[in-house]
C-alpha cells in the first residue's frame, strides 16, 4: 500500500488494535485511547505512516490526549465538541448506515436529490408537509395577496394559483448586485423568456438550472417575486414569510458564500473542489470522516444573517449547500452524499451537530413560549444589513408562534403573554467587549431596542400551566399602548382582542380575558387603573418623545429607588487594579465601575494606573471576585462570574437584588444612585436565569430599572431587567413602594 507521496502505510500498534476489520459490524460503545497529539502527529507523518492517525490529524484535534470512542449510532467519534464521524466507506457490503460512508463526486447527481425528497414524501407524509393553504382566498382570508413565482421553464414572474408546488431559494445578498422585480418592469419579467435575457446573480441561476434538473418547475426567491418599490407588497410578503417557507416543498440553502453570487457548489461541472480524505487502512477497506449537516453549516456567513434563521426553520425539507457538501435535511431525518442513509430511509441519522443545530418550528406547539426563546436567542446573535429590519426579519416566527398562541404581536411581543414577552436580558452580556447599544427605531421595552443576544423568561416557562398561573397570579399592571402618531390608548389585551381568534384551550398559553378583567388576574383592585388620556398628558408625551415613531406603554405600576448599584462578580481587570490598590481588603460600597474599553481602569488619583503599576496586577487568567463573607447580603442569584449581574444595593450596601443592564451609559457614569425600578410580577424561584448556575426558592420581584427622558419627566425608557428580593422591599429608598403613572417608550 502506498500514499500519494510515495509513503508506505502501516497501523501504528495502538490503531492496529481497534479491529477495524470489524468494519461498522459492531455493537457496543467503546472508547479507544489513541495516545497523545504529537505521538498521533508523528505517526502520521512517519514512513510508513498510520493512516488511521492521519485521518485524526486531519481532523485538527488540538488537545493533548486523544482518544476515538466508538457510537454504535456514528461511528468512530474523535470528540471534541464536533459532531465528526471516522466513518468506512463500505456503501456496496454495508448492511446498516451507522458508521459507513460513500464517495463523493466533483458534481452533484439530480437524481439523488430525486430520491431524497421522493423518500421523504413516501415515509414522513404529512410530517414534513405543509397542510395549510398560502394564497389568500375567501375560504383563506389570511393568506398571502399574491404570490409570484419564477417559471423555469419559461423563464418568467407568474402569479402563483392555490395548490401550485414550488422551491424556495434562501441565500446571502450580500454587496452583489441584484436583479429586483419593481412596478417599472413587472410586465417585462412576466413575459415568456425575460428572465434567461437578463444577467442573474450565480445563486438565482443556478438555483432556476437546479429546480430544473430534479423536474420542478416554480422558484420562490425574494429579489424577484416581491415588489421591493412597493411598500404595501413587502409589507404583505414579510408579514406571510411564515407561510412562503412553511408552503415550499424544498428550500434551497446556499450556505455557501458571501453573496449571490458565491452559485451553487457541485451543480455544473468545476464549480467545487471535493475536500474528502479518504485513507486505505487495511487492504480493500477505505475510510473517511464526515460532519453533520449544522455544524457544516455553521462555517458558513448563511448563519450569521438575521433573515435566514426563519427561512430555515420555517420549511419542511431543506437541501443545503456548502462549500464541499450538500444536505438534505427534513423533520424527521438527515441524507447527504457521504453517507448513505439515503439506503436504509426509516434509520435516522443522529449525526446532526455539537451544539449548532438549528431546530425546525414546532407547528405542533408543544412548547411554544420555549420555541419563542430559543429562536430569539438565535436570531438576536445574528446580522442585519438594516437595523430598521430587526423585526422584520422575524416576523415569520413571530407570526407563526403568534397563530399557535392565539395573539396578536406588538412591537415584536406576543400581546397574549404579554408580560412574559417583557421579560428579556442579555444572556452573555460581555462577550468580546462588545457595547450594548440602543436601536433607537424600536421602543426600549422590546428586546428590538437593544443590540445584544436576547434571552428569557419564556425560555423557562417548562409548560403551559407554570405560564398560565404566572400570568393569572403573579401579575398585576394593566398594560395599555398608544399608537404612534396619534397617541391613541388602547388596552394591548383584552377581550376584544382574545375574539380574533378561536377559544382558548387549556393547552394554550396566554390571559383568559373576561368583560370586566382583560388581563384574567385572580386578584382586583387598584390594579386596574387608567392612564390619564387628557390633551395635556399627550402634548407631554409629544415634547419628550422627540418624534419617535412606535407604540408606548401607557400603565400605572408600583416603583421603588434603590440607592446604589454593586460591582458584578467578574471585573476583571478593574478588580486586578483593586486587588493591588487594597491587598488587605476591598473598599466600602458604592464604589463607581468604568468600562474595559476606557485608557485607565478606575477615575481615581490615588489609583495608579501607569505601565509600571499596572504590570504588577495579576495576569488575566488570574481573575478574582469579592468574596461572599466581604458582601453583605450575599446571595447565590447574584453571583456568577461571566454572568455580570449588578448587585442592587440599599443605603448601607446591603444586596437586595440583581439587574442586567442594558444600557453601558449607566456603568460609565457610575453606579451611584438613586435608581428607580419598575415592579413588574413576582416569581418564587430563581431558576439559573441569568445563567449562573444558580437555583433558589427565594421569593422576588421581576423588574425594570428606567431612566426618565425629556423636559416633562413623563415618558421613561427601559435600561435593564432584574429582580429584588421580596423581603427586601422594605428596605428601598423612602418613601419605599409607591403607585406611579408611566408612559414607557
Amino acid at each position: 500500500m502506498s500514499a500519494q507521496d510515495g509513503r508506505r502505510k502501516q497501523l501504528c500498534d495502538v490503531c492496529s488494535k481497534l479491529g477495524l476489520a470489524l468494519a461498522n459490524q459492531r455493537v457496543d460503545e467503546v472508547k479507544y485511547p489513541l495516545g497523545t497529539m504529537p505521538d498521533i502527529r508523528r505517526k502520521a507523518m512517519a514512513n510508513p505512516y498510520c493512516p488511521f492517525c492521519h485521518l485524526v490529524c486531519h481532523q485538527q484535534v488540538d488537545y493533548m490526549n486523544v482518544s476515538v470512542t466508538w457510537k454504535p449510532k456514528g461511528g468512530f467519534h474523535r470528540g471534541g465538541g464536533v459532531a465528526e464521524y471516522v466513518v468506512f466507506l463500505n456503501e456496496d457490503t454495508a448492511s446498516s448506515p451507522y458508521g459507513s460512508g460513500r464517495q463523493v463526486r466533483e458534481q452533484i447527481d439530480p437524481e439523488l436529490i430525486k430520491k431524497w425528497i421522493r423518500l421523504c414524501e413516501q415515509h414522513h407524509g404529512p410530517k414534513c408537509t405543509y397542510g395549510g393553504a398560502i394564497i389568500k382566498t375567501p375560504d383563506n382570508p389570511g393568506g398571502i395577496t399574491v404570490l409570484r413565482l419564477i417559471d423555469t421553464l419559461d423563464e418568467c414572474i407568474v402569479e402563483a394559483s392555490p395548490g401550485n408546488r414550488y422551491i424556495a431559494l434562501s441565500y446571502v445578498w450580500g454587496q452583489t448586485v441584484q436583479v429586483k422585480l419593481l412596478h417599472g418592469n413587472l410586465q417585462q419579467l412576466s413575459s415568456k423568456g425575460s428572465l434567461g435575457r437578463l444577467s442573474l446573480p450565480k445563486t438565482i441561476r443556478d438555483a432556476i438550472d437546479l429546480v430544473k434538473a430534479i423536474g420542478e418547475r416554480y422558484l420562490w426567491t425574494d429579489c424577484l417575486c416581491l415588489l421591493q418599490d412597493d411598500a404595501a407588497d413587502m409589507a404583505d410578503g414579510v408579514s406571510h414569510m411564515d407561510l412562503v417557507y412553511r408552503g415550499a416543498a424544498l428550500t434551497i440553502i446556499a450556505g455557501h458564500g458571501k453573496d449571490a453570487d458565491a452559485g451553487l457548489l457541485g451543480l455544473h461541472p468545476n464549480s467545487r473542489r471535493v475536500n474528502q480524505v479518504v485513507e486505505e487502512v487495511l487492504p480493500g477497506l477505505r475510510m473517511t470522516f464526515v460532519q453533520g449537516v449544522y455544524d457544516s453549516l455553521a462555517e458558513c456567513q448563511h448563519t450569521t444573517r438575521a433573515w435566514t434563521l426563519q427561512e430555515v426553520t420555517l420549511s419542511h425539507r431543506l437541501l443545503v449547500f456548502t462549500s464541499h457538501r450538500i444536505y438534505f435535511r427534513c423533520r424527521e431525518n438527515s441524507w447527504s452524499e457521504d453517507t448513505i442513509f439515503d439506503n436504509f430511509p426509516t434509520d435516522i441519522n443522529q449525526n446532526l451537530a455539537s451544539g449548532s443545530e438549528i431546530k425546525f418550528f414546532d407547528e405542533r406547539g408543544s412548547n411554544p413560549l420555549k420555541n419563542l426563546a430559543l429562536m430569539l436567542f438565535r436570531y438576536s446573535s445574528r446580522s442585519l444589513t438594516y437595523e430598521s429590519d430587526t423585526i422584520r426579519g422575524f416576523t415569520g416566527l413571530l407570526k407563526g408562534l403568534g397563530t399557535l398562541m392565539k395573539s396578536g404581536i406588538l412591537e415584536g411581543i406576543h400581546t397574549s403573554s404579554f408580560d412574559i414577552g417583557l421579560l428579556t436580558w442579555d444572556m452573555f452580556p460581555n462577550r468580546s467587549y462588545e457595547v450594548l447599544t440602543r436601536r433607537h427605531g424600536f421602543p426600549s421595552w422590546s428586546w428590538a431596542g437593544w443590540k445584544k443576544v436576547n434571552f428569557g423568561f419564556a425560555g423557562y416557562c417548562d409548560d403551559v400551566a407554570q405560564a398560565n398561573h404566572f400570568l393569572r397570579s403573579m401579575t398585576y399592571i394593566t398594560w395599555y399602548k398608544r399608537e404612534p402618531g396619534t397617541l391613541k390608548l388602547g388596552l394591548v389585551w383584552d377581550l376584544e382582542s382574545a375574539s380574533d381568534y378561536d377559544a382558548q384551550e387549556e393547552t394554550d398559553v396566554g390571559y383568559r380575558a373576561t368583560p370586566d378583567n382583560p388581563y384574567g388576574r385572580s386578584h382586583q383592585g387598584r390594579y386596574d387603573a387608567t392612564p390619564r388620556d387628557t390633551e395635556e398628558i399627550r402634548a407631554a408625551i409629544r415634547e419628550d418623545l422627540h418624534g419617535r415613531a412606535y407604540d408606548l406603554l401607557h400603565f400605572w405600576a408600583q416603583v421603588v429607588c434603590t440607592s446604589a448599584l454593586g460591582f458584578p462578580d467578574n471585573f476583571q481587570s478593574e478588580i486586578q487594579a483593586y486587588k493591588f490598590r487594597y491587598p488587605s481588603g476591598y473598599p466600602t460600597y458604592p464604589m463607581t465601575l468604568y468600562p474595559l474599553q476606557t485608557p485607565h481602569v478606575f477615575d481615581d488619583d490615588d489609583v495608579d494606573t501607569s505601565q509600571e503599576n499596572m504590570a504588577q496586577v495579576p495576569p488575566a487568567n488570574g481573575r478574582y471576585r469579592l468574596p461572599e463573607e466581604d458582601l453583605p447580603g450575599y446571595s447565590p442569584e447574584v453571583s456568577g462570574v461571566f454572568s455580570y449581574i449588578y448587585k442592587i444595593l440599599d443605603a448601607s450596601g446591603m444586596i437586595c437584588g440583581g439587574v442586567k443592564l442594558d444600557d453601558p451609559i449607566l456603568s460609565r457614569s457610575g453606579l451611584k444612585g438613586p435608581h428607580e425600578f419598575i415592579l413588574l410580577s413576582t416569581v418564587d424561584r430563581y431558576d439559573d436565569f441569568f445563567n449562573n448556575d444558580a437555583k433558589t426558592d427565594r421569593e422576588m420581584y421581576w423588574v425594570m430599572l428606567i431612566t426618565w427622558i425629556g423636559p416633562n419627566k413623563v415618558v421613561a425608557e427601559r435600561r435593564g431587567i432584574g429582580f429584588i428580593f421580596c423581603d427586601c422591599l422594605d428596605r428601598m429608598i423612602p418613601p419605599g413602594r409607591l403607585w406611579k403613572e408611566i408612559v414607557l417608550a
